[in-house]
């Protein structure tokens, strides 16, 4: 039985990280989420325009990233780096928190 678990999982191959967020579909300006298979915890202070101060000129100004299993931050931006991402596989989670929070393209106007 184990064997069978072990080949189906061989199979499957990697999984992909992604994005859930704890409160999908919120418009709260703090959003909290976890990175899928990664172990990886997210804080995110993201605004639907974009700001000179955030991350690339996006939307997102404060963003912490902490290892689920020691807590450890191993990504901080407060309007600026602090801790910033070195390793390949933290640039890929900071890819994907990038790309789930993407400014309005028609921002309203008054």
């Amino acid at each position: 039985m184990l064997n069978t678990i072990i080949n189906f999982i061989a199979r499957r191959g990697p999984v992909e990280p992604r994005v859930r967020l704890d409160d999908p579909g919120s418009d709260a300006v703090w959003q909290t989420g976890r990175i899928e298979s990664g172990g990886y915890r997210f804080e995110v202070k993201a605004y639907g325009l974009p700001s000179e101060f955030g991350i690339e000129g996006g939307c997102i100004s404060t963003l912490t990233v902490t290892d689920r299993w020691s807590r450890n931050e191993i990504m901080l931006y407060d309007r600026g780096w602090i801790i910033e991402p070195h390793t390949d596989e933290h640039k890929a989670i900071l890819k994907l928190i990038l790309d789930t929070f993407i400014p309005l393209e028609n921002p309203p106007t008054e």
